[in-house]
């Protein structure tokens, strides 16, 4: 819901749609992706604090199902094959881990409860390391 979006901030708060399935509380968005949500509020009809904050063609709610359909519309045409929601979610994960961000932070804005979960990303992460380590070493391009 629009409400759920705090245009001040950035902070948007999440609640569960079934019991178990997601953890409540809040994330943060970037601030470009903050002016981008308030541009398109702006020229959206309709944006009292009960309506969606992505609605669907008709108006209603947009479901999982549209979004993940969407997207993978989107990624054909952009040729990047098996777009998917949790691509995106992936993504972002991995890149943060990249970008030096810390992994307990990331727990949070993932809202996993367990960081072995988060943990998963730190490891594809340190394979990249690995990787840049073998073709960066100086002591590799030596050949000692």
């Amino acid at each position: 819901r629009i409400e759920d979006l705090d245009l001040s901030t950035g902070r948007v708060t999440i609640k569960p749609y079934h019991v178990g399935k997601t953890i409540p509380g809040s994330i943060f968005i970037s601030g470009r992706t903050l002016h981008v949500l308030k541009t398109y509020l702006s020229n959206r009809k309709g944006t009292s604090p009960d309506d969606p904050l992505f609605e669907s063609r008709k108006g209603g709610f947009l479901t999982r199902h549209a979004l993940g359909t969407t997207i993978h519309r989107i990624g054909l045409r952009a040729n990047i094959p098996d777009a998917n929601p949790y691509r995106f979610r992936h993504t972002f994960a991995t890149e943060w881990l990249r970008n030096h961000g810390d992994l307990f932070a990331l727990q949070k804005q993932l809202r996993h409860q367990r960081i072995t979960t988060t943990r998963k990303y730190a490891t594809i992460v340190e394979a990249d390391l690995e990787r840049e380590h073998r073709g960066a070493s100086p002591v590799c391009k030596w050949q000692l």
